[in-house]
Formats: structure tokens, C-alpha cells, sequence
């Protein structure tokens, strides 16, 4: 069972994080809020100061959609 503690916690730092990163936020949202299809293909990058950048990307199987729903549920 989730604590509901935490789920307060986590809707403060989402609009936190909406407020510091309203563009980002909106591209997540335009762009799995109206939903993930199979062979859909996302490819994240992250880059830490002093570092070489990272990225990794996979093909979004069948068996992927329900957390992808699931996710659009808590997006919207």
C-alpha cells in the first residue's frame, strides 16, 4: 500500500519540478499523454558535469503498453 505521506510529498515536488521545468514538462506530456504505441522507440540521454554523456534507448514491446497507460493516468 502506498503511504499517502509520500504520494503528498511527491505531487509537491512534481509542482516543483513543473515550475523549474515547464518546457520539459510540456514535452513529456504532448508526448506520452496521448499514449505510447508498440515499436514506439524512446531514447534518453543524461549528461553529468565533467562527465561523457550517456544514452540508451529501447522499442516499446506488447507487453510495455499497461505501464505506459498506467503512466498516462498519473500524467493527466
Amino acid at each position: 500500500m502506498i503511504n499517502p505521506m509520500t504520494v503528498m510529498k511527491m505531487l509537491n515536488e512534481r509542482k516543483r519540478f513543473i515550475s523549474n521545468h515547464p518546457h520539459f514538462f510540456n514535452f513529456f506530456v504532448s508526448t506520452f499523454g496521448t499514449g505510447i504505441n508498440e515499436d514506439t522507440e524512446i531514447e534518453l540521454s543524461i549528461k553529468r558535469p565533467g562527465e561523457e554523456k550517456t544514452s540508451s534507448r529501447i522499442k516499446i514491446k506488447k507487453s510495455d503498453l499497461k505501464l505506459f497507460e498506467e503512466l498516462q493516468e498519473l500524467i493527466n
